[in-house]
């Protein structure tokens, strides 16, 4: 926990409500720079988590409020330990 107390990424992070440690440490190493993404959305579809999609015949939604985790891509895998 010495390098979230000495990362200003991570402090900046842990501001947001509900990010704790782990979390903010977590999306660092895993974003690296966040400049390689050309939007926000990007950074979710990076990760795995796509809006929700509900389809009929005739029209699509998008459920913003709600991601659905599609599986861990082969770039999030291959930095999991195990």
């Amino acid at each position: 926990m010495a390098v979230a107390r000495q990362d200003q990424a991570v402090q900046r992070l842990m501001t947001a409500p509900g990010v704790g440690t782990l979390v903010a440490l977590a999306y660092t190493s895993v974003i690296d720079d966040p400049g390689r993404f050309p939007r926000s959305s990007s950074v979710g579809a990076y990760l795995g988590l796509t809006p929700r999609r509900y389809q009929s015949a005739r029209r699509t939604i998008l459920a913003v409020s709600h991601v659905a985790a599609t599986g861990c891509s082969g770039a999030t895998c291959s930095r999991l330990p195990g």
